[in-house]
């Protein structure tokens, strides 16, 4: 039986399009080889299903039906809408937008590219809307993107629906009375995903970062990662509070305790299929073992089926055989010294870890930037530092060596040393640096973007206190 993955419409609309997606599921699985796309099928339960809306707080609504929830704000300035949904919906969506009152549409955020968030951005535009999103969003929704999972090749937005202003650190908005934090993430759902905390009413939508009450798909054929949705949950979790609403890319409005049962969810079945691909079990010994089992009765119950989540964590931890690579160098020596690594030949290639990509002229490409975030408060009392860092106009991949400099889009690493020690670690697996064992006080971590012969192209400093009676959990 072959299983494919739908990205589920919300978790309210459940009793009137649960029939409709079974039969899409069924039908899709059991039909030959050149079936009918998911993503087709999903088109069509998005035209037929209900558009519905629920009051969170303050000026604040979520419309559900259409793909990816959709949150509004509404005010004197006008209307901030938080994706778009599916395009087939627009005349329900706009009417819900209509019930909630006259203010024109004025800002559209979109928390990542796939196209149950993105495919109504034309219209949004259309309306008055200026779209917002990171550079990485734009540069797959620009191009043809193909998503083996979904069996379906999605063609370029039209040039209307372009995002055209970006986010490349956290951005603060002021708009009808609100204080609106828009926030990367590292790589984590994508290569592309932002949150957007309502500060005022106390509001965070995730995006697809957060699945309620449901497995999460990870978009690995743009370069998602099972660690990145952790880290994502970790980040999640430190930016909610006890009263915080949090609006998941899909399912029902959830709180910071369903945050954590989502984290704690991944983390599990991240460590049961860990155990198992070390002892050299294929993916489908893996699958038969049934990792997820004890998880499955509440969140296997809809269209990313238990053995599907399983197969989507195993693709994303690394071979038995690669290990983390220490460096060492004698304190007169430069930082960027070439050291002994693993070669292209042993490690993943980056279209194995990203898939394809376009192919741009290395001299065109713009300089590489990193960005790097203050570590996480809670993380620290537990005597656990975690640095969340993004790598903007360069792909973090575990190849090294003189020949990957020719390489479009560009490739690199980092180099992280603690504390000016005479040594530091590589790490090329795109996921925030965690650190372990410091003594309580003031401390400091560089982080060094480089290239893939180790030349340095960025850096940022990181300045932290581990506090006094840390009580670690490791």
């Amino acid at each position: 039986m072959m299983t494919t993955t739908l990205p589920f419409l919300n978790g309210r609309s459940r009793p009137w399009i649960a029939a409709c997606l079974s039969a899409v599921l069924c039908g899709f699985a059991a039909a030959p080889a050149r079936a009918e796309s998911p993503v087709i099928k999903i088109n069509a339960a998005a035209a037929a299903s209900p558009v519905t809306r629920q009051s969170l707080r303050g000026n604040i609504s979520v419309l559900m039906g259409s793909g990816g929830n959709i949150t509004v704000l509404t005010g004197a300035d006008g209307k901030f809408m938080v994706d778009a949904g599916i395009a087939v919906s627009r005349q329900k969506i706009e009417a819900q937008l209509t019930e909630i009152s006259s203010a024109p549409l004025k800002y559209l955020v979109n928390t990542h590219w796939h196209w149950d968030h993105t495919d109504g951005n034309a219209w949004a535009h259309e309306d008055g809307a200026t779209i917002i999103a990171l550079p990485a969003t734009r540069r797959r929704i620009a191009a043809t993107t193909r998503v083996d999972d979904w069996d379906y090749t999605f063609p370029p937005v039209p040039a209307d629906g372009l995002p055209t202003v970006f986010v490349k650190s956290t951005k603060t908005m002021r708009f009808d009375g609100e204080t609106i934090a828009i926030k990367p993430y590292v790589i984590s759902h994508t290569d592309g995903d932002l949150s957007v905390y309502f500060k005022k009413a106390d509001v965070l939508a995730t995006g697809d970062t957060f699945w309620n009450g449901v497995y999460p798909f990870i978009d690995y054929s743009t370069g998602g990662g099972i660690d990145g949705m952790i880290r994502a949950a970790d980040a999640n979790i430190a930016m909610a509070g006890e009263h915080t609403i949090v609006v998941p890319g899909h399912g029902p409005v959830g709180t910071r305790a369903d945050l954590v049962a989502f984290r704690d969810m991944l983390v599990a079945i991240r460590g049961k299929v860990a155990a198992l691909k070390r002892r050299g079990l294929t993916r489908d010994q893996v699958i038969a073992a049934k990792p997820t089992a004890a998880f499955d009765a509440k969140w296997g119950q809809f269209v990313i089926d238990p053995d599907f989540f399983a197969r989507l964590v195993y693709r994303g931890l690394p071979p038995k055989s690669l290990r983390r690579t220490i460096v060492r160098h004698a304190s007169n020596e430069p930082s960027t010294a070439t050291p002994s690594v693993p070669c292209a030949a042993t490690a993943p290639s980056a279209r194995d870890i990203r898939g394809a990509a376009p192919v741009v002229p290395l001299a065109s490409e713009p300089p590489a930037k990193l960005f790097v975030d203050p570590p996480l408060p809670d993380s620290l009392a537990q005597d656990r530092v975690i640095i969340q860092y993004r790598a903007e106009n360069l792909h973090i991949v575990q190849v090294f060596g003189p020949n990957a400099l020719d390489v479009t889009p560009r490739i690199g690493h980092i180099h992280v040393t603690v504390d000016d020690a005479p040594w530091h670690w590589l790490d090329g697996s795109g996921e925030p640096v965690t650190i372990t064992g410091l003594a309580p006080g003031p401390h400091k971590v560089l982080i060094e973007l480089v290239t893939a012969n180790h030349q340095v192209l960025d850096k940022q400093v990181v300045s932290f206190v581990i506090p006094q009676g840390a009580k670690p959990t490791y």
